[in-house]
């Protein structure tokens, strides 16, 4: 079973002639690595079937690479055999197990994979306390960066991520339809409400939607910008006084407050 030269070796009995030999390469293909398939979902409503996607899987199987979309191939089968193929969408009665057959078409050489058509419940949107306070990034701007990401585990509560998936929108109607979601990794907001979808990855029509409110504060402007004062090393300097709600600083991170300067 192992790749390597073999070798046979033929005597013939009562001849002092040189053996002959006859020698074969055993080589093996590489084996098809690629991720395992993902269980797909629908919403549970309490029907007997349901249609299942099954094309969901593949970005997941062959990734984006186009070296690899055109070697490899899927198919799907009801059975670990892969004899009995299947159309796609396919319609089955929950916990059927299908099997993907990945097929390495330079060599014919497949490996067939089996993951489970299932039912879950309707996506629960949990709420986010709100308002939620930002310091505007610039004055005068009314916008403050968000990392709307952050967010998502307290929408999710204890559902599975594998199963369900978070976006946000700047509408109830862009939220509603799923279009024009908003970057979750850095997104300039204005003070409004923020839309937060939750849906079953398998099943898109499946879906809650919650909202929050952020609430962006103006930074203060300041009127009358004090001039640097220089002073001999020996002495000290006592700020002027402050109105309510002013302070200084030492430092840019808002600590050692103080009213007197060495």
């Amino acid at each position: 079973n192992s790749p390597g030269t073999y070798t046979l070796k033929y005597l013939k009995n009562g001849s002092n002639c040189a053996p002959e030999t006859n020698s074969i390469i055993i080589e093996y293909y590489s084996p098809i690595v690629t991720l395992q398939p993902k269980n797909k979902y629908k919403c549970n409503t309490g029907a007997l079937t349901y249609s299942y996607n099954l094309d969901q899987n593949e970005l997941l199987i062959l990734g984006s690479n186009p070296d690899t979309t055109t070697t490899l191939s899927l198919s799907f089968y009801a059975d670990a055999q892969g004899t009995t193929a299947i159309s796609n969408p396919y319609v089955a009665a929950p916990n059927t197990i299908v099997y993907v057959k990945i097929t390495n078409n330079q060599t014919g050489c497949f490996t067939l994979k089996p993951f489970e058509l299932l039912t879950t419940t309707t996506p629960i949107a949990n709420a986010i306390t709100s308002p939620i306070l930002f310091c505007e990034n610039d004055p005068g701007s009314g916008l403050a960066d968000i990392t709307l990401s952050t967010y998502s585990q307290t929408v999710l509560g204890n559902q599975s991520s594998e199963i369900y998936q978070v976006s946000y929108y700047n509408s109830l109607s862009n939220a509603t339809l799923g279009e024009n979601a908003l970057s979750q990794n850095l997104f300039a907001a204005a003070s409004g409400t923020i839309w937060v979808r939750v849906e079953n990855i398998s099943d898109p029509n499946c879906y809650s939607i919650t909202s929050f409110v952020v609430h962006v504060s103006i930074l203060p402007a300041l009127e009358d910008v004090p001039k640097n004062i220089v002073i001999c090393a020996a002495d000290h300097y006592l700020l002027p006084a402050l109105a309510a709600g002013e302070e200084y600083w030492t430092n840019s991170h808002h600590t050692n407050t103080n009213g007197t300067v060495t």
